[in-house]
């Protein structure tokens, strides 16, 4: 699995808005000189967070872009679904028939139990963590990831 160029930028740029704090304005070219992205690309970053309404876009002379909620309340799920489709569709199946108009293995496959598993807990997970997560040091943040990702795979009832 590889992560996009878009993914990955887009969350970046969120995230120097999430760490400005409550109600503090965050300009695209501000934005794009902190994370070495240019204006023009930074600008669609954010209007992809902002139709997901995770980000909010005010107009004027002081205008800009404040988060749509407090980092505690945006997970990086709701990012990465902004920013792009979701890991696994059943749609994919349609996708990668082959020579046929249908794939042979429609009807009974074994390798989409794999997929649907996988996006389940890599979206679980990323449902799980939140942008204010995000805050901590490198290796904080691989600890909580870590935590975070056993008690998906395994949670306690």
């Amino acid at each position: 699995m590889k992560i996009s160029a878009q993914e990955e930028y887009g969350l970046r740029c969120i995230l120097q808005l999430a760490r400005k704090g409550a109600g503090e304005i965050g300009t695209i070219s501000e934005i794009a000189g902190k994370e070495g992205l240019s204006v023009e690309y930074t600008g669609k970053l954010m209007m992809l967070l902002r139709h997901a309404h995770l980000v909010e876009s005010l107009r004027g002379k002081n205008g800009g872009y404040v988060l749509g909620a407090v980092p505690e309340e945006i997970s990086l799920g709701q990012v990465m679904r902004a920013l792009s489709k979701p890991l696994f569709l059943e749609e994919t199946c349609d996708d990668y028939p082959g020579q046929v108009a249908e794939c042979v293995h429609r009807r009974e496959c074994s390798i989409r139990p794999v997929w649907v598993t996988i996006g389940t807990l890599f979206n679980g997970m990323l449902d799980n963590l939140c942008l204010a997560d995000l805050f901590d040091n490198e290796a904080a943040v691989a600890s909580k990831v870590r935590q975070r990702l056993l008690l998906e795979m395994c949670p306690v009832h």
